[in-house]
Order: structure tokens, then C-alpha cells, then sequence
């Protein structure tokens, strides 16, 4: 799902209206929120700017899933790339009760420079350009810049909003442009040529394909309130004009996460649905810890029906995924899904279309061959139409609550941790080498001493690195102190062996 609102005078489709009038107060919200979890599931996306070393500006409803209910976490993805493997992770920290922001954390510290914001809101048929992301990853992730002007100003304070519409006061207290944003886009920061902050993007009108932006005075407003270290500054006069690629380093790519099952909310389902939802996510993803390299690869492409052995009913355990390839023996279809028996196991699958399933079949009994990864649950007790006790598992089919795009999600998040593993391990090995390397070398007369790693041993020279300069010095062999001689020529397979690793592990920052 990737998010835009799209606005009239009647219809509202993305968030519920707000009901203040313009001013620059903003009402603040602070939310304790959470970063994602491993197993959580990527439910959304939008676009947002960072306002400081750990602090990203973005849309309430790209943070929003329902009213008052917000998504698990978030990853924040930056240029030039804004590739998945480099995103960091986020979590919610404050939302505006009368405007359309949310202010997100980082969970690590970023460079950031100043972001310029105009809070008097520039002259109509200004020149700006939007930022975002529209239409998100459907066809790769990559920013888009598109140009406009300014073409209308919020209504001031002396006038009547039209808070009896729908949408009405955040139409009218909006900057109007003619830049062309669309869904994913939500988020995304509104310049000027110049390079200075006029709004953040937030909507589109339907009937007369405006887009509409947040004015600065409210987005400056609501960062100070947050009370966060944040890089934004008023002012509209620029001693250099910022090019297109340096506005583009603020801008980034947002995911929203959640562990919010597909048919949670549907009333007829199950209450046990959303918890067989989780448990059968956890379960892969500790699944996926077990398995080889080479295997994980064909998970990550994809290729994991055949990972799971065909077995009978009888083979079924609660709290466990099985690939069942048995005859299905259909005994009763209901709303929430089906009663029937699986290889002797009296089972209930629940299914989404349960109640279009019995409209179309009927409940006559039927037997139906069937080969399908289940996630079962903890044996259920209920009462049969002859009112006597009986037990059934409930099953329900995994592709119903984990897509082919979630495992293959949780298949590439277990081989990041993987490869983050084998670095911390490398590295480790790497500081082993150097501590056994490094000693404080002198000369014969004691004029010079150097405390520096021996990485590389020639006859009659070896080649000293310093850790504080990163620089490399070569010295002759007879001008080093006869203890140094002496214990080159003990380690000199360890020299030559782990010298470069040893190096490795001084190499200065990027």
C-alpha cells in the first residue's frame, strides 16, 4: 500500500478530517512507539525529509494504518540508492492532532546538515519543486523531482474556513501547487528553486489536480514542540542556491511495518486468526535460522514450497507448519471457514471466503484431494449439532497470512543478520591479529620509538603501520633494536600470514 489523500468537497478517503482553525499552534501528540520487530511485515510506504541527526518529518498517514492506531515501526531509506539493505530502522515518537505530521526517530544517528524553512510562505507563481517517491517500489525505488509554482495561499486567520465540509480545514490552510505528486509521494517535502522548505506534501484535490502542502510555519511549529535536536532554520536568503542534489540528500524513502493481520477486523472471523497470524511468522523466521546458506538463497528467490514434506493428518502437531497431502474429507462449511477431517484429524481451517465457499458448495460432505502448508493451532474444544463435546485443531493456510513477499522478507533479513554476524566475527579475528602484531618498535641507539602494527616482512625490511596516522613506514631490518630483530624473526609466519588483516582492522573511517 503506498499512500497519497486524495481530496473533494465531499469525499474523503485516506484520514478523517480535522475540525481546528488555521493558526500557528499545533496541537502535538507524543507517541511511545516501537522499532520493527523481525518478523514484522511491510504494510506501507511514503516519503519523508530528515530535520535533524535522528529525526524524520513525514505525513500522520503514512504512520497511521487506522484512526489512533499507528504501524509497529518504520525503515528509513536513503539516497542514492534508497536500497532495503542500507535502510535504518525507526520508530514513531509524536504526531499533530490538527495537521497531517508525524515526527519518527532513528534508531542510529545520521549526518545532517541545516534545512532552510520560509514560515512567511513564498509569493504566488513561485517556482518550486516536489519530492517523493509516488507510486513507492512498484517500479523500483527511486526519487522523483517534478516541478510547479505556488497557486494559492492558506486562507488567513481573518477568514471563515470551510470546516463544514469534509476536509474543509485542512483544504483551506493548505499551500496550493501545480507540481505533480501522487500516491507515495505523502511525505515528501515541497522547495523552492532556492532550496528552502515552502511545505510538505500531503494530498492531491480530485477535482482540480492541485496538490496540497503543509505551510513551514506549522512543520516549524511542530518540530520545536517535539522538543528534538533538530537543523531547521528560518530564513529565505541563501548565500549559495542548493542544487537538486543536495536538497535530494534530506529527502527519504519510508516502509511502514506492522504486524496487522488481513483479516483481523473482519467480525466473522475467528479471534484466534490474528494470533495463528504471528505465531506462524515467528515460526518461519525461526525456521529460517536452521536452515543452510544455500538454502536460505532459493527462500530469498522464493522457492520454498518444496521446503516442507508432504505428511497425512495424522502427522499434524499444534504450534507447528505442515505441508499436508491428504484426501480432505469436508464435513461442514461456515462463515469463519470449514469443519472437516484430515487424514482421521477432525480439523477447522479458516478461510477468509468461508461464506462465499458454503454459497457456492453447499454443506453436503465431500472428500477433496489436497496439498497445502498449514500452520496449526493448540487442539480447540466445541459442541457438535447433537450437543455432545469433541476437539478439532484449527489450521489456517499459510499463504492466507504470510505471502511469498514476507517469507522472502524474512529469508533476506536472516541472511543480513548473517552476513552482520560474519563481519562482527572478521572483525573480531582482525583485532586478535592486530593485538598480536603491535608493539612499540625502536631503533638501536633508542633515538626513535613507534608504536605501530608490522604488517609485511621482507628480507632485510619489514613495513610498519601506524594506527593514529594510518600511514605505512618501511624500516630497514638492521637499524630496528636487537629485541625487535629478535621478535620478527619469532613471528615472521605471522607476519606475513596476518600482517594485511592486522591492517584491516586500523583502516580509517569513510
Amino acid at each position: 500500500m503506498i499512500y497519497l489523500r486524495i481530496l473533494c468537497s465531499l469525499v474523503l478517503l485516506w484520514a478523517p478530517c480535522c475540525t481546528s482553525t488555521i493558526a500557528d499552534e499545533v496541537d502535538l501528540t507524543k507517541v511511545a512507539g516501537d522499532f520493527p520487530s523481525n518478523v514484522a511485515s511491510s504494510l506501507a510506504s511514503g516519503s519523508g525529509i530528515v530535520v535533524g541527526p535522528k529525526y524524520v518529518l513525514t505525513n500522520r498517514h503514512v504512520v497511521e494504518h487506522s484512526q489512533n492506531k499507528f504501524y509497529e515501526g518504520f525503515r528509513v531509506a536513503f539516497g542514492p540508492t534508497y536500497s532495503s539493505e542500507s535502510s535504518i530502522a525507526a520508530r514513531l515518537i509524536c504526531v499533530a492532532d490538527n495537521y497531517d505530521l508525524a515526527l519518527i526517530e532513528l534508531q542510529s544517528t545520521q549526518q545532517s546538515g541545516a534545512v532552510f524553512v520560509d514560515e512567511s510562505i513564498a509569493a504566488l507563481g513561485t517556482s518550486v519543486r516536489a519530492y517523493g517517491f509516488p507510486l513507492g517500489s512498484q517500479f523500483g525505488v527511486a526519487l522523483t523531482v517534478t516541478g510547479g509554482q505556488i497557486s494559492r495561499h492558506p486562507i488567513s486567520d481573518g477568514q471563515q474556513l470551510p470546516s463544514d465540509l469534509v476536509d474543509g480545514v485542512d483544504v483551506g490552510r493548505s499551500i496550493w501547487h501545480d507540481a505533480i505528486i501522487a500516491s507515495g509521494s505523502s511525505g515528501g517535502p515541497l522547495f523552492s528553486d532556492e532550496g528552502v522548505l515552502e511545505g510538505l506534501n500531503f494530498a492531491n484535490l480530485s477535482e482540480s489536480k492541485h496538490a496540497l502542502a503543509v505551510p513551514g510555519a506549522a512543520i516549524t511549529e511542530f518540530v520545536r514542540k517535539a522538543g528534538v535536536d533538530h537543523r531547521l532554520e528560518i530564513g529565505t536568503n541563501l548565500e549559495k542556491q542548493k542544487s537538486v542534489e543536495e536538497i535530494s540528500k534530506f529527502v527519504v524513502y519510508i516502509e511502514s511495518f506492522g504486524e496487522v493481520a488481513k483479516y483481523a477486523e473482519a467480525p466473522k472471523f475467528s479471534n484466534q486468526l490474528g494470533d495463528l497470524a504471528r505465531a506462524a511468522k515467528h515460526l518461519i523466521h525461526v525456521e529460517l535460522t536452521q536452515l543452510d546458506n544455500r538454502t536460505l538463497v532459493q527462500v530469498s528467490r522464493g522457492e520454498f514450497e518444496n521446503l516442507f514434506t508432504p505428511k497425512n493428518g495424522l502427522s499434524i502437531s499444534s504450534g507447528s507448519l505442515i505441508r499436508i497431502a491428504t484426501v480432505m474429507t469436508v464435513i461442514q462449511i461456515l462463515e469463519e471457514g470449514m469443519l472437516c477431517e484430515l487424514g482421521g484429524v477432525r480439523c477447522f481451517i479458516l478461510l477468509p471466503n468461508g461464506g462465499e465457499l458454503r454459497a457456492k458448495l453447499g454443506e453436503a460432505v465431500r472428500d477433496v484431494p489436497t496439498d497445502i502448508v498449514y500452520f496449526a493451532g493448540e487442539a480447540t474444544e466445541y459442541e457438535t449439532v447433537r450437543g455432545t463435546k469433541a476437539f478439532f485443531i484449527p489450521l489456517i493456510r499459510l499463504s492466507d497470512v504470510v505471502s511469498t513477499d514476507d517469507v522472502q522478507q524474512l529469508a533476506k533479513q536472516e541472511q543480513e543478520r548473517r552476513k552482520a554476524e560474519q563481519k562482527a566475527k572478521q572483525m573480531a579475528s582482525n583485532e586478535r591479529y592486530a593485538g598480536q602484531l603491535r608493539r612499540v618498535f625502536s631503533d638501536s641507539t633508542g633515538k626513535f620509538n613507534v608504536d605501530a602494527v608490522c604488517i609485511r616482512y621482507k628480507e632485510g625490511s619489514v613495513t610498519l603501520f601506524n594506527p593514529m596516522t594510518f600511514k605505512e613506514i618501511v624500516v630497514e631490518e638492521n637499524v630496528l633494536s636487537t629485541a625487535d630483530r629478535a621478535w620478527i624473526q619469532e613471528n615472521e609466519n605471522a607476519i606475513r600470514s596476518l600482517g594485511q588483516s592486522a591492517k584491516m582492522h586500523f583502516a580509517p573511517p569513510k
